[in-house]
């Protein structure tokens, strides 16, 4: 009875880190520079301590957070300024400000300015 009970939580915990590893990847590019976000959170902004760090003086030091959630993925912008977000085909941006943003294709982002204004500070992401 006990070995039989052993292996049912051996199977749901593989059943699980099965349906983890199909989830798909968030990839972010950012000056010719890939990062992928499968877990956890990647933080964005102008501070040095952040994971992407654009320096431009709308972007704020700790400007938002992109969090990987079990259904997907969510911006979170802590910002003055906020973020703006064009998704592939779309005509116009989303502004997001002291708010949140489901990603849940491919498009662009932008932090404290809208996504068609001249610059090389054009973060592109899309799910993998």
């Amino acid at each position: 009875m006990v070995v039989h009970n052993r292996r049912r939580v051996v199977e749901r915990r593989s059943r699980s880190a099965r349906a983890l590893d199909a989830r798909p990847v968030l990839k972010l590019r950012f000056r010719g520079h890939d990062v992928a976000l499968r877990n956890g959170q990647l933080r964005v902004g102008r501070h040095s301590g952040n994971d992407i760090v654009i320096n431009q003086p709308v972007v704020s030091r700790h400007h938002g957070v992109i969090l990987s959630l079990g259904d997907g993925y969510l911006l979170v912008d802590t910002s003055r300024n906020g973020t703006y977000v064009r998704l592939e085909g779309a005509s116009a941006d989303v502004h997001v400000q002291a708010g949140e943003y489901k990603l849940d294709s491919r498009g662009t982002l932008r932090l404290g300015r809208v996504t068609d204004a001249p610059g090389n500070d054009l973060l592109y992401f899309e799910l993998i």
